[in-house]
């Protein structure tokens, strides 16, 4: 694949917590790297911003400073809730929504709350701002196949992301250009 020109760069950044999250986060970078493998048989490169990806290197200014610069230059940012709404997730959505704003509409923004029995009040406050501030939506989800479904569905916007896919007898979604593990 060393001579596949790339035409096209999308950049996702993932915001949750990275302890509340940590399963569902490797599982979507097995399936950032299932969606690597077909878009580049296209020209198109799919990369997930996240701060397990960056560099641990100290920083002149600081590292949160450094995720917000990755947060600005996102197609997309998906915001993932459970339990409870971290400060960072919450200054990261921000940064986001300020973005968003002032750009008319970029990065585009996700939001996705899992469906859990306990949660503390930061949730049904964040609900409310986005009620409220930024009149939208929340989507709840049960298992993190949903959100790589709605991702696909999201790019599948945009006549150079869409894909072709059809499921197998096992499940598996499948494209010309190759397999998708959503369980």
């Amino acid at each position: 694949m060393s001579n596949v020109k790339i035409a096209k760069e999308v950049k996702i950044f993932l915001a949750s917590s990275i302890l509340e999250f940590e399963e569902d986060r490797k599982e979507l970078a097995q399936f950032e790297t299932e969606l690597h493998d077909i878009y580049l048989k296209r020209g198109i490169l799919i990369h997930f911003e996240k701060c397990e990806n960056a560099s641990q290197v100290m920083s002149t200014t600081s590292k949160q400073s450094e995720y917000d610069e990755r947060i600005v230059n996102s197609d997309y940012f998906i915001v993932i809730v459970g339990e409870r709404l971290g400060k960072y997730t919450h200054h990261e959505y921000e940064v986001a929504l300020k973005q968003f704003s002032e750009t008319a509409g970029q990065p585009r923004i996700l939001t996705y709350f899992k469906k859990v029995v306990h949660k503390d009040a930061t949730v049904d406050e964040f609900v409310k701002e986005l009620n409220e501030k930024a009149n939208h939506y929340e989507f709840y989800f049960d298992h993190i196949d949903t959100i790589k479904l709605q991702i696909l569905l999201e790019l599948g916007r945009y006549d150079e992301l869409r894909l072709d896919l059809t499921v197998d007898n096992n499940a598996k979604l499948k494209s010309d250009l190759g397999e998708l593990s959503i369980d």
